[in-house]
């Protein structure tokens, strides 16, 4: 039951993320990259996929072709030069929206992947933990 309980919070969570997502930070999704946002139901469900499975990773950096990555590897790893790769800014765009952007999909990774997993595996641990002491005190009473 308290699983369910942190199923729905989790889904309220996504909801809100979803809902400033749709209302502030539309124009920076890219559908050609499967990043959907032209209605609710899509930025939730891009919300939850990419916070998800994607991560912070994925959020903050861009994604690149596995030759492109196979040169930063090589040019990193074997020739000792740093690359770096940049968000892609879309033009006229002060820093501070970006700034603020930033901050977003930290707060995200943070309350989502970060404190909401680790309170489902707390559960769970904690479930576990209450079948193991209910079995204990079986065998007890029966000795």
């Amino acid at each position: 039951l308290s699983l369910l309980w942190v199923l729905i919070y989790s889904l309220a969570f996504f909801f809100i993320y979803a809902l400033l997502s749709f209302a502030f930070y539309r124009g920076l999704y890219d559908s050609t990259t499967g990043n959907f946002c032209e209605t609710m139901y899509q930025c939730t469900v891009t919300v939850i996929h990419r916070g998800l499975i994607a991560g912070i990773y994925d959020a903050l950096l861009v994604q690149v072709s596995r030759y492109f990555l196979w040169l930063i590897m090589i040019n990193f790893f074997l020739l000792k030069i740093p690359s770096v790769t940049y968000l892609p800014v879309p033009s006229g765009t002060p820093f501070a929206y970006h700034l603020v952007k930033g901050i977003f999909d930290i707060s995200f990774f943070i309350i989502i992947t970060t404190i909401g997993l680790n309170i489902i595996f707390g559960i769970i641990v904690d479930t576990f933990s209450e079948l193991r002491d209910s079995k204990w005190q079986i065998d007890q009473d029966m000795t």
